[in-house]
């Protein structure tokens, strides 16, 4: 069955399950805590989101009329500070304590234990996003005639991955085993936070693991002035793809066209402020709209930058 031949009561259900399976309580991600989770930031609130935006507004990429063919699917969509770069992980106790010093007014974010748990926090919200995208999958093939377990084995595959990544930062936070290593980048100041794991192909043979090594990207606001970009991975995964994608942010010039293509790539898991939204042209947020829908174009794409 195509979806253009779905009712518009089936459809319209659909679409519920897709807005409201996220705001489901889980059990707190913390290891061995049953407590019951609250909407976590998994970018610092205070420290990240209020100092690219006052006034609490930002634009993020949001799925919409996704059982319509005739329609554009996704566009960039404005929201408040509740509303982005959040979703159920922690419960208020854990969410409080655990993250408190990454909220504080000094943070360095060159301190190993830091950057550490920084990363976590991102992982925690990607294996998240893999349960929700699970229980999506299964609510919708119960109602529909679509098959979703392709798309199940693939979340639960990458769910795995997640995992590992979890137990492992959580260790080393814990007991500062320096096993990661970080990089820290400095720019001039631009309105965007992104969290998200990025894979990359590996060419080194890491022992006792079979998945695909990834890195862990943190874009946010230093201070007033300057932008952070914090890329972390496992030391005996590094290889030549990573240090060549590493070397990409040594050239400032090319720093707008690399969080374009994190944008573009990744588009779970960063906002804009509105401000910057305000100032971008309506041509370039469409074409930006349709690289995201169509990756493939944006590859053939030479260059491009939203925010030129």
């Amino acid at each position: 069955m195509k979806m253009k031949d779905y009712s518009a009561e089936l459809i319209a259900k659909m679409e519920r399950i897709f807005r409201n399976t996220p705001k489901k309580s889980c059990n707190c991600m913390i290891s061995n805590c049953n407590k019951k989770t609250i909407f976590s930031h998994f970018a610092p609130q205070s420290k990240w989101l209020k100092n690219i935006d006052k006034q609490g507004k930002y634009y993020c990429i949001e799925r919409t009329n996704s059982f319509y063919t005739d329609r554009f699917p996704l566009s960039l969509t404005e929201k408040g500070i509740k509303e982005v770069m959040g979703i159920h992980l922690f419960c208020q106790e854990h969410d409080s304590s655990i993250f408190k010093n990454i909220e504080a007014e000094n943070v360095d974010y060159n301190d190993y234990r830091t950057q550490t748990l920084l990363c976590y926090r991102t992982v925690c919200a990607c294996i998240r996003q893999c349960d929700v995208n699970i229980e999506v999958f299964k609510k919708i093939e119960l109602i529909s005639q679509l098959n979703a377990e392709i798309a199940i084995k693939l979340e639960n595959s990458i769910k795995t991955t997640y995992i590992d990544y979890k137990d492992f930062l959580w260790s080393e936070y814990k007991n500062n085993s320096a096993n990661m290593e970080f990089k820290l980048f400095r720019f001039e100041k631009i309105d965007v936070c992104i969290s998200n794991i990025c894979y990359y192909e590996n060419d080194v043979k890491v022992e006792g693991k079979d998945y695909q090594p990834c890195f862990i990207v943190n874009v946010f606001p230093i201070n007033e002035n300057e932008t952070g970009v914090l890329i972390g991975y496992v030391k005996v995964e590094k290889s030549n793809m990573i240090q060549d994608y590493l070397n990409l942010w040594y050239k400032p010039l090319s720093f707008k066209e690399i969080l374009t293509y994190h944008m573009i790539s990744f588009p779970e898991n960063w906002v804009i402020s509105k401000t910057l939204y305000d100032s971008i042209s309506k041509s370039k947020i469409n074409q930006f709209e349709k690289f995201v829908t169509n990756r493939n174009e944006f590859i053939k794409a030479d260059n491009f930058s939203l925010f030129d």
